[in-house]
């Protein structure tokens, strides 16, 4: 969920809360969740956005388990939205680079990453999507200290758009882990189907 407004019409806000399992889950080999609160400030030229972010992370062990540490990150990021004229392709290369603060030194790191979403309507409300995405974290410090994981995937599926805020979505997606920690390198296969929610609660406006 989240609450955005603009403070001139270029330049708009957001804070936002979400949880879930965490995407990456390399650092324990083992599924993970997370709670986040954050914020949000980005600056619009045309269909070119740059932004700064700061996110708060409760870390769990397994489904909300036992809690483990606080992260928070420090971020910068942008992104590029092409849509044709028809509304039937729609191509939004991104990056972001962030600096994470842990509680658990272990996990203290820069990270950056690439990824590229690609999504071509099929027909009505179908859509076919395509996400490669490139991920390396840089740890500095705790056991970790000098480990570099790259992480390299791509996931793939369809999705079904009931309206502005509920969507189904079925796919399945590949990632591959380079570390040098030795060990640590990992292939990973998933499979599944998703009802994803998002609702705006609030749009301010100055």
């Amino acid at each position: 969920m989240s609450a955005s407004g603009k403070l001139v019409p270029d330049l708009s806000y957001s804070f936002y809360a979400s949880a879930g399992f965490e995407k990456y889950p390399f650092r324990q080999d083992e599924d993970n969740t997370f709670a986040t609160l954050g914020a949000s400030l980005t600056k619009k030229w045309g269909d070119a956005h740059l932004g700064v972010s700061y996110e708060r992370n409760n870390n769990f062990d397994g489904v909300f388990g036992h809690f483990t540490y606080v992260s928070n990150d420090l971020g910068i990021n942008g992104r590029y939205s092409y849509v044709n004229a028809a509304d039937t392709v729609r191509i939004k290369p991104g990056f972001s680079m962030s600096r994470r603060f842990a509680d658990d030194l272990s996990d203290d790191s820069f990270i950056y990453s690439f990824k590229l979403d690609a999504e071509r309507k099929i027909i009505e409300k179908w859509w076919w999507t395509l996400t490669p995405r490139i991920r390396r974290q840089h740890y500095l410090a705790g056991e970790n200290d000098g480990r570099v994981d790259t992480i390299y995937s791509v996931t793939t599926g369809l999705r079904y758009t009931i309206n502005d805020h509920f969507q189904l979505s079925a796919g399945f997606g590949y990632s591959h882990r380079d570390s040098t920690m030795i060990g640590k390198a990992q292939d990973n296969f998933n499979i599944g189907i998703s009802h994803d929610f998002s609702h705006t609660f609030a749009k301010l406006q100055r």
